[in-house]
């Protein structure tokens, strides 16, 4: 959480801070007297930040908003896969339209126009056509905003039942965009596409082609999450997409998969297999035309490389499809998404050894399966995984 700054007002030559939205005077800038009063005021707010928004009946959109992104900071985090970072869209719509208006008028009429504003692309850039399930799930982020709000004291129970009560738009029934549904992609197609891919990268293709995990769990894997002691390999992730609800969530590999993996475990257990680093080295390595124990050394040249670029300590899910799509149009080939691949292994498994194996590999199981039913569930999958992947 930011830490609101001492600052000196200038009209009237006295210290203020601005907390919740609003302008607090301290006293004389610079005094002993004013330096005090910030730090009480600091301490209190980091004690408990909704004690300085106005009561329910003067609190405005804008304070809720303020105490909304202070809570998700903490809650989820500030990364740019969090959902802080994917509220902040959807709050710049509603404070744009109604941050001035009192929070507990804030119903189903406002609710709607909020939704319709986003739905003629107005909260993005000239273009953008928003699709169906893309606006729904927009309405329903600002939706669990008031029901924070509600549990947390700071608005009656009331605002957020009558938002509850909106119903989502329809298909068939709005004039927003449909989008696709994710289909498989071919073998074939994959196949045709790894020579146009940097090294690393289409390793990972492959990899995620024979264990048929999430693109984002294949780019956090590390040498530490990979339990050699079996035939079948595990890598057990700590963070994932439903860690959040008590699931564990285990991928099998195979013999296959590990004679891919296998070279990038030879590394800091605590380091990203994939990065993005290597992929460069191993380019530049391959195109380098004087010979290695002549020039400078690989990586080292006395002319800086001028770039804007920051190269991250790990691939990730727009980095990789990023480069698939670049493969794809490099090599002339219909473009496909790594998130394709995952469907076209749930198909493969599902077809050869039914739908209760494939969820478990592709870690689709239920919260609160006995641990009896698990631990069936693991041996299939095992034994699936070291048969056909």
């Amino acid at each position: 959480m930011r830490v609101p700054s001492y600052r000196k007002h200038a009209a009237s030559g006295q210290a203020v801070v601005t907390i919740a939205g609003r302008d607090r005077y301290l006293g004389k800038w610079d005094s002993a007297e004013s330096r005090k009063e910030y730090g009480r005021l600091i301490a209190e707010f980091f004690s408990n930040p909704n004690s300085f928004l106005a009561s329910p009946e003067q609190r405005t959109v804008s304070e809720l908003i303020l105490a909304y992104l202070n809570h998700c900071q903490t809650y989820y985090g500030v990364g740019e896969k969090t959902e802080t970072h994917r509220i902040k869209v959807p709050l710049k719509a509603v404070r744009k339209l109604y941050g001035s208006t009192v929070a507990i008028d804030f119903g189903p009429i406002q609710f709607k126009a909020v939704g319709d504003y986003i739905l003629e692309g107005k909260n993005h850039k000239d273009g953008f056509k928003p699709s169906r399930t893309y606006v729904n799930s927009i309405m329903r982020r600002i939706r669990r905003m008031f029901r924070w709000a509600s549990g947390e004291g700071l608005l009656p129970a009331s605002v957020h039942l009558s938002l509850a009560d909106v119903q989502p738009l329809r298909a068939g029934r709005t004039t927003a965009r449909e989008t696709e549904p994710v289909r498989p992609v071919s073998d074939e197609l994959v196949e045709a596409t790894l020579p146009h891919l940097p090294p690393v990268i289409a390793d990972m293709a492959r990899l995620q082609m024979v264990i048929g995990c999430r693109p984002g769990e294949l780019c956090a894997i590390k040498p530490s999450m990979v339990e050699r002691s079996e035939a079948v390999w595990e890598i057990h992730l700590g963070k994932h997409k439903t860690a959040h609800r008590g699931k564990q969530r285990t991928i099998y590999v195979g013999p296959k998969g590990q004679a891919i993996l296998n070279p990038y475990l030879d590394r800091d257990p605590d380091m990203f297999c994939f990065r993005p680093r290597d992929s460069i080295r191993r380019r530049r390595t391959e195109h380098r035309k004087t010979p290695l124990n002549q020039g400078n050394a690989v990586g080292r040249s006395n002319t800086p490389r001028k770039t804007s670029r920051t190269i991250g300590e790990s691939y990730t899910t727009r980095s990789y499809g990023h480069a698939v799509m670049r493969a794809c149009k490099k090599g002339g080939l219909d473009h496909w998404h790594p998130n394709q691949i995952r469907h076209s292994v749930a198909t493969k498994v599902r077809k050869a050894y039914g739908i209760e194996t494939a969820s478990v590999i592709l870690g689709h199981s239920e919260v609160g399966v006995t641990q009896i039913y698990a631990e069936s569930d693991r041996a299939r999958a095992v034994a699936a995984t070291k048969e056909m992947l």
